[in-house]
């Protein structure tokens, strides 16, 4: 855990190294952190102790895999809450006794396999993870979540975990999911008052309205800029 409180200090600072084999970014100077080396072991160990609570008590979700296979993954009391489980539990979806997990990772309403669970990723990739996915609680209900991941290096470069930092946007997408459904329901009930048929939109599924109605927003932007460039050419 040493290893881990030193590393998400510098992440909280914005000092943190990304350690990728896509990318490698410029790091700001460091000095600061230099120090460290030279606390002896009661300073140490009361700093990690203060950043570990700090960990804990975050208002945010942050989850924490302690092993380069993910096979036991802590939660602070902000991700506890939002995965609906006791503190304290390993949430791991890959669990060294096999046990079921506590909840389910998915994509568009689909398990997501071992291998593309967002820690277990970045660890295979040595690479720094960013994206959203769907939360399956047990109770039911679902928390659409963005997660940025992060490995975690020893001094070796070799991968011993990661820590993932979570946001919940559920109210976000319900709420465009309620408003799809609005511009929906609003949109055939102005095709039954004409006696129209429904329209390709209407036959979609739930799922692809969003993109559809994003490329069709596209669409008429780009159609109504070169409109608007066509007759600035003909002045």
């Amino acid at each position: 855990m040493d290893r881990l409180s030193c590393h998400v200090a510098r992440r909280m600072h914005g000092l943190a190294r990304t350690e990728s084999l896509y990318s490698m970014r410029a790091m700001p100077d460091t000095s600061r952190f230099e120090a460290i080396d030279h606390l002896t072991s009661d300073e140490l160990r009361q700093r990690l102790r203060s950043l570990q609570a700090l960990i804990a008590s975050a208002p945010v979700p942050i989850a924490i895999a302690h092993d380069p296979d993910c096979r036991f993954i802590s939660a602070n009391l902000a991700l506890a809450t939002l995965l609906g489980v006791p503190l304290g539990r390993n949430i791991s979806m890959t669990p060294a006794d096999g046990s079921p997990p506590p909840y389910r990772i998915q994509r568009d309403g689909k398990d997501l396999p071992d291998n593309e669970l967002p820690m277990q990723l970045a660890i295979a990739h040595r690479a720094s993870i960013s994206n959203d996915i769907e939360i399956l609680r047990s109770d039911g209900t679902v928390a659409y979540v963005q997660n940025d991941v992060e490995p975690l290096y020893d001094t070796h470069g070799e991968v011993y975990g990661c820590v993932s930092v979570c946001v919940d946007l559920t109210e976000q997408k319900l709420a465009q999911l309620a408003l799809i459904d609005w511009q929906r329901t609003s949109c055939r009930s102005r095709q039954a008052a004409r006696g129209c048929r429904p329209s390709g939109l209407d036959r979609l599924s739930f799922d692809r309205r969003t993109s559809v109605l994003q490329a069709t927003i596209t669409t008429r932007s780009q159609r109504k800029l070169l409109s608007v460039r066509y007759r600035r050419q003909q002045r």
